[in-house]
């Protein structure tokens, strides 16, 4: 497995968040974690990401634990977060954010990664120099990305990448991170959009009140009547 998480608690003080959480992501795979508000959704791809430290448990990356890493440490391993909310720095420029997802990189790598980012989203090519604070959100979105694409991640960690983006915008978005896919990033996906997540996931996984309660492939959740009645309203 390229990403295998095992027993993960995460607390926030005495309060704990996620409990006794493992999940597994092989190379290439899309996997989602969906539920709930307040579920411990974010707490979890932090936790991954190294922007949190876990109480207790793994992440193994590759062979490698992950867990007491800083998080600029875990992202030379080759994992990236595009971040709940996008975090830009809006005062910046949009070349600006993205060279500061390449800040490890020599100089012929970070040419390499803008125009492969410009590729996937022509747009930030047209406007590289505009300040990213000025543009819409799926534009933002967008940058976030690609901020984090910079890096040249084996696996990118998005967690809700849909929120507050129109409907039409939407459907561009998970295009992208089906694209992003096809290129050999393993992607693992945090998403509101429980149809929308279950549909580009190879596998998934549910989470309530800090616990993973059950798993398996996109087709048996979405045909699961607890599933639909808690998550589609059906």
């Amino acid at each position: 497995m390229l990403l295998d998480v095992r027993n993960l608690n995460v607390a926030y003080g005495d309060a704990p968040a996620v409990w006794d959480a493992s999940l597994s992501i092989g190379a290439g795979q899309v996997v989602s974690v969906v539920g709930p508000n307040g579920a411990g959704k974010s707490t979890l791809i932090n936790a991954i990401a190294g922007v949190l430290r876990p109480t207790s448990g793994d992440v193994l990356f590759n062979g490698t634990d992950l867990s007491r890493l800083a998080n600029h440490r875990v992202c030379e391993h080759g994992v990236a977060i595009v971040p709940e909310g996008r975090r830009l720095f809006t005062h910046m420029s949009v070349l600006e954010n993205l060279e500061l997802g390449a800040y490890a990189q020599r100089r012929a790598q970070l040419q390499e990664s803008l125009e492969e980012v410009f590729t996937l989203f022509p747009i930030l090519r047209e406007r590289k120099h505009q300040v990213s604070g000025s543009m819409s959100g799926g534009q933002q979105q967008m940058v976030a990305i690609g901020r984090a694409l910079m890096a040249r991640p084996r696996l990118l960690l998005m967690d809700e990448p849909s929120l507050g983006l129109s409907p039409a915008i939407v459907d561009d978005m998970f295009r992208i991170i089906a694209t992003i896919n096809e290129r050999g990033v393993a992607v693992l996906l945090v998403e509101q959009n429980i149809t929308k997540a279950l549909e580009l996931a190879h596998h998934a996984y549910v989470i309530e009140q800090g616990r993973i309660v059950t798993s398996g492939s996109p087709r048996d959740l979405l045909a699961n009547p607890k599933i639909k009645e808690a998550y589609l309203g059906v």
